[in-house]
């Protein structure tokens, strides 16, 4: 059974990401992002190991420096929900 509230919020959260890279908006993708280190993303050009350098590596150095418009769209959005922790995919 799907828990329509958690998916809605689960959309929310990932418009929000996007709309954070589209506009290289650092403060909101702070707000979506864990502040105590405990975070890895792995992009096209590497691998970070904190908010501060998703912050620098990707949102500025690889993402505004790179490209002079960014139009991520996330499309067939699919989550799960493990007691505190979701997980999140999409295209």
């Amino acid at each position: 059974m799907e828990n329509t509230t958690f998916t809605q919020a689960m959309e929310t959260f990932v418009q929000t990401y996007a709309r954070s890279v589209n506009t290289c908006h650092i403060d909101l993708a702070k707000s979506l992002w864990k502040q105590d280190g405990a975070v890895s993303f792995i992009h096209p050009l590497g691998y970070e190991h904190s908010f501060a350098e998703v912050a620098q590596h990707f949102y500025l150095d690889t993402m505004d420096v790179l490209f002079s418009k960014r139009e991520l769209i996330p499309k067939h959005l699919r989550c799960a929900q493990y007691g505190d922790t979701a997980v999140l995919e999409f295209e």
